[in-house]
């Protein structure tokens, strides 16, 4: 039997408020040993253990971890609850006696009676509240290594992880420092292109237009001479003619 099986979610228990039924008061839950008196008689047992601060165990936020509300998740409650359960001590112990406790309580007997009850079963194998104390003080120690464990662990991932974003922040960092020369550098390459581009383009303007020029003067030149050479022929032709006739008789 998991120790606070009942804990977990689908079955969670409010130890701080006994359940409502009235006919609860009354029940008897029966037990493996001889029927015995339902109050613990308390001049038979050992004075109560007082439990000194330097023997409590810290919470987790005294590590620096701040608790989720609500109820915890169960996949990490069962994990808990197995390492408990490997941890357990031998013989009966704060484990098994809590563990029946909660079986009781979960039957609907009231907190107090079940204590008591349960107490009164286990004292005949040798339990007392002395060894109940030093075991429930024995596996808050070892949940307490555990989740040390656990923050060690999940420290030692987050340590790895960014030590390997900063190796690989540092050859991109590189990277793109190299990246950023090649940009500047094709950045300079392109304007220096486009100024070249622009200069021909200008040039090549240039060409057109004195091109041009020289086609409009010599077309007018050719145009005059042939105006000029059409001209003088006929003169010439004219005087042919007149040659011919009054001259050649």
């Amino acid at each position: 039997m998991n120790l606070f099986k009942k804990l977990l979610p689908d079955g969670w228990v409010d130890e701080s408020t006994p359940p409502s039924n009235e006919a609860s008061q009354e029940k008897v839950v029966e037990q493996p040993q001889p029927k015995r008196s339902a109050t613990i008689d308390l001049s038979s047992t050992p004075p109560k253990r007082e439990v000194f601060e330097t023997e409590r165990v810290a919470p987790a936020t005294n590590l620096g971890i701040i608790s989720m509300p609500g109820k915890p998740d169960p996949e990490y409650i069962k994990t808990i609850l197995n390492f408990l359960e490997e941890k357990n001590l031998e013989g009966i112990d704060y484990y098994e006696f809590s563990s029946a406790v909660r079986e009781m309580i979960e039957s609907g007997t009231p907190v107090e009676q079940a204590f008591r009850n349960t107490f009164i079963a286990f004292k005949a194998g040798g339990l007392t509240i002395d060894k109940l104390i030093d075991a429930n003080l024995y596996y808050q120690k070892q949940l307490q290594g555990l989740l040390q464990e656990f923050l060690d662990d999940a420290d030692t991932k987050i340590a790895n992880k960014e030590k390997e974003v900063k190796n690989s922040a540092g050859v991109l960092s590189n990277t793109q420092m190299s990246l950023q020369d090649e940009k500047l550098r094709i950045t300079k390459r392109l304007a220096e292109i486009d100024e070249a581009y622009g200069k021909n383009e200008t040039q090549l303007v240039q060409l057109n237009t004195e091109l041009e020029k020289v086609v409009n003067a010599q077309t007018l030149r050719k145009s005059k001479m042939a105006t000029a050479n059409d001209y003088c022929t006929a003169a010439i032709n004219g005087d042919l003619e007149n040659i011919k006739t009054y001259l050649k008789k």
